[in-house]
């Protein structure tokens, strides 16, 4: 591809760098609108019957049971009607995980029937058919005893057709729909045109589309333009071996790119952005020196800047790597709307929900870079395999709901990520989402969140503690390993203590139903690894003062849920036990298969209301007193009675005991004592 044959539409000397074309209204065109598909009548019928009942808000006896409606008599009937054109049969043959071509004599014995599901006030409905010999057809399939065949989604209007005349249309159709998303922002969107946060600021280095080739522009060369706006990329790098950008080459970028040797990914993102009306990008692998350690630790010091200063952020969503770009070929019916007879409703049919997660669906989302990039970029545009979807603070929007999402289903929806205001409260909930990405190098774990962290520390003056907050530091101890992406927890030997996140590779949540905070921060020590004080950490030190903390036997359970607990100096075993969740696999592993582990319980928090303690489970480290490392999180019910009651009762508390040599230190004010342990 010659990006030679597609500069902006543009007369160079007039061009500005701001974007402004696409600010300007564009020439009225009459709308085109696709039409209806095909339907049976047996699905008219469903369709009308559906429309009725939606315009009198009657759905059924049960919003969850939904209702029945005879359908086709047979389920070769059904393949018959594909094959005639019926859309919703189409569905119904595709979707369902039944042999269409070897259907035994049994398959037409009795009628089918569809159920129809409500979710959200039925503006989505399930679509499903079912008869006893179906069920009896799909069982070896799937496990539910009905097949869910279509998602119904309420479609405001009929949809608009921008869609090429050709039978096979792609995504970069829609990119006169995107021009009207970033339009509308531009011109009525009052916190994403806020620069309150990040003020002017040009990248080092920018890539200059406006050339015949594309070339590197270094930011000394555009001193003095304050209008001066880019676009960024967001992307997968994979395994793929592309042209970066070195010390050695820097120089030729600088007068054009080997346009020929990048990837299909970044030809897409520069296509996107002169087809919006952008002068400059920026691509990570083509604006930082990536055989200069020296450079990438300046430069990621930077990625809040980069990314919270960017007019918009182009992210390749379904791309594993530089191969496979922004744009993805689609039927022309990719886009199936069918109505009731009067076209007075209409639906699009999905194989998917709109909101279907989008961290299970698409490769951008296993890259841990992406979620600084995502949080920090007031726009984004997610180019992913089924659609286009826009994404800002006050006007989301996707190719199915391309004037916003409707109240019903706006909650649900991917890509609706609150980022404004930023604040420490955040931060659980974005450490969570970060934490399902990947990395490439281990090392980049804090780096590669750090941007995000600056820009709160910066807004709150919060003190950062190797990925947790110093305001909220005792609270904010309380992660554990969520095991519901199957596992594969491992502890990173980066330098990174055992009591932050960051520790850890793999998915991580918080919980907590906290009345009581039962620890309190003493004094912390940090070393960074770099000069950078959001990046990562070579050496760490946690000095806690405690109320309860418990030496105990714990013993898999080898019926239910969780551990038995038995305190030190106790005969017997608690009657509740507790839910332990240990770090990595290997520890979890480990305490089912080698017996009874003696371990440490620190209780950190107790919710009154729900008689829940929660707490970190800690071994010693065997170098110094008092000194500990974590290896995992635990959950006691029924607890206050158990955690805090001292000798004579089922529970012995290291410290109202006074066992002095599990301490680090112990200092007396008056008749009063506090007990420290050291965390590493």
């Amino acid at each position: 591809m010659d990006l030679r044959l597609h500069p902006r539409r543009t007369n160079p000397s007039s061009v500005s760098s701001s974007s402004s074309e696409v600010d300007s209204e564009p020439a009225q065109t009459p709308t085109r609108f696709r039409q209806p598909a095909k339907l049976c009548p047996k699905c008219q019928f469903l369709i009308d019957d559906l429309g009725n009942r939606y315009s009198m808000d009657k759905f059924g006896d049960s919003e969850d049971d939904g209702y029945h409606i005879r359908h086709h008599e047979t389920l070769s009937a059904i393949k018959q009607s594909a094959e005639d054109g019926c859309s919703l049969c189409t569905h119904f043959v595709s979707s369902t995980p039944i042999k269409w071509g070897s259907l035994p004599p049994e398959a037409d014995g009795s009628p089918v029937w569809a159920k129809l599901e409500p979710l959200n006030n039925f503006e989505t409905v399930n679509l499903r058919i079912m008869g006893p010999d179906i069920d009896e057809l799909i069982k070896d399939f799937i496990k539910l005893p009905v097949s869910r065949v279509a998602i119904l989604h309420k479609a405001p209007s009929q949809a608009e057709d921008y869609d090429s005349p050709e039978g096979q249309t792609s995504t970069k159709d829609a990119l006169p729909l995107c021009r009207r998303w970033l339009q509308t922002c531009r011109l009525s969107h009052t916190v994403c045109n806020g620069d309150g946060e990040f003020g002017h600021y040009v990248p080092t280095r920018l890539i200059d589309l406006e050339s015949p080739t594309p070339r590197i522009r270094l930011a000394a060369e555009l001193v003095g333009n304050d209008e001066l706006e880019y676009a960024t990329l967001s992307h997968c790098w994979g395994t793929l071996k592309f042209t970066t950008l070195k010390t050695t080459n820097l120089e030729t970028f600088r007068c054009g790119l080997p346009t020929h040797e990048l990837p299909k990914t970044f030809l897409d993102a520069i296509h996107i952005a002169q087809s919006l009306g952008f002068r400059y990008l920026w691509i990570d692998s083509l604006c930082i020196l990536q055989d200069s350690i020296e450079d990438w630790d300046t430069e990621s010091s930077l990625m809040t800047k980069v990314y919270g200063r960017s007019s918009l952020n182009i992210a390749a969503t379904s791309a594993a790597n530089g191969s496979v770009g922004c744009f993805f070929e689609r039927n022309r019916d990719w886009r199936c709307q069918i109505s009731t007879s009067n076209q007075d409703a209409w639906w699009d049919i999905s194989k998917r929900l709109v909101w279907d997660e989008p961290g299970q669906l698409n490769e951008l989302a296993r890259r841990a870079w992406v979620v600084q990039e995502r949080y920090l970029s007031r726009r984004t545009l997610h180019f992913d395999d089924q659609q286009v979807s826009w994404e800002c603070d006050e006007g989301p929007a996707c190719e199915f709901y391309p004037s916003g999402y409707t109240k019903q289903v706006e909650h649900f929806c991917a890509y609706r990520l609150k980022k404004r205001p930023l604040t420490e409260q955040l931060w659980p909930r974005i450490v969570e989402i970060y934490s399902r990405g990947e990395l490439t190098r281990p090392t980049d774990k804090l780096v590669a969140i750090g941007g995000l962290a600056r820009l709160i520390q910066e807004k709150t003056g919060d003190d950062y503690i190797a990925g947790l907050w110093r305001r909220d530091l005792e609270h904010q101890l309380l992660w554990r390993s969520d095991n519901r992406d199957g596992g594969g927890h491992v502890r990173l030997d980066t330098g990174t203590p055992t009591w932050s996140w960051a520790s850890i590779q793999g998915r991580i949540e918080f919980f907590s139903t906290v009345d009581e905070i039962w620890v309190s921060v003493h004094d912390v020590h940090l070393t960074h690894s770099s000069p950078n004080p959001f990046g990562g950490v070579s050496d760490a030190n946690l000095r806690l003062i405690c109320q309860y903390f418990h030496l105990a036997t714990l013993k898999h359970r080898t019926t239910g849920y969780g551990y038995d607990i038995r305190f030190d100096g106790e005969s017997s075993w608690t009657e509740n036990g507790a839910y332990i969740w240990f770090d990595t696999d290997e520890g979890a592993k480990k305490a089912a298969e080698d017996g009874p582990i003696s371990l440490f319980l620190l209780a950190v928090e107790y919710s009154k209301s729900w008689d829940i303690c929660e707490g970190l489970l800690l071994e010693p480290t065997g170098f110094s007193k008092g000194e500990y490392r974590r290896v995992g999180y635990w959950k006691m019910h029924k607890a206050g009675g158990i955690v805090t009651t001292g000798s004579g009762a089922v529970g012995r508390n290291l410290v109202t005991h006074k066992s002095y040599e599990h301490f680090a230190g112990i200092t007396s004010e008056g008749e009063t004592e506090q007990f420290f342990i050291d965390l590493v």
